[in-house]
């Protein structure tokens, strides 16, 4: 039985060909703009985000100019998503459930904050305790200590990031909910 349809194997030979073919520029935007975004997921600073989808538009481009068919285009932004979401979904892992995060232990409830170094909480998400104005209590990773906010008064409750640390003093900013 003949068709016009697309075999099996020539799906395997076009992601084949779509790697095999590619050359080393195409391949440096390519990975750059994977590890760009990736950084933008995590860190959330918007020139990442900004330099890595420009990377990877150059770089599909430029891989489907010297050859290219719909099929590859595919794979590689199936493969773009793939590892995007997984970048995502680890990403979200460890801010919401501490999920390989190393944390040194602390006593909960501990109130003293002198002679203490919390670098390890940098870029971590938290919640205010108190209305913070701008110093007051934050609570990150079930941790509780003292803060102050960037952004001037955050009414209690109000989801933080800590964007600065120096020793003990731990410096705080609002995120937008989703």
């Amino acid at each position: 039985m003949t068709g016009q349809g697309v075999s099996d194997m020539d799906v395997w030979y076009e992601f084949i060909t779509l790697f095999s073919e590619m050359n080393l520029a195409d391949a440096l935007f390519f990975g750059a703009g994977l590890i760009f975004l990736s950084i933008e997921i995590v860190r959330r600073e918007k020139v990442f985000g900004f330099l890595g989808g420009a990377a990877l538009v150059a770089g599909v481009i430029a891989r489907l100019s010297h050859g290219g068919s719909a099929a590859a285009f595919f794979f590689m932004t199936f493969l773009i998503c793939a590892v995007l979401l997984g970048v995502y979904l680890v990403d979200t892992a460890i801010r919401r459930y501490g999920f390989l995060l190393k944390v040194p232990a602390l006593e909960l409830g501990e109130e003293k904050d002198e002679g203490k170094d919390y670098y390890f909480l940098l870029g971590l998400e938290g919640v205010a305790m108190g209305d913070l104005e701008p110093a007051g209590k934050v609570t990150i990773n079930n941790i509780s200590i003292n803060a102050v906010s960037k952004s001037g008064v955050l009414e209690r409750g109000a989801l933080i990031r800590v964007v600065e640390v120096e020793g003990p003093n731990v410096v705080v900013e609002k995120i937008d909910e989703f």
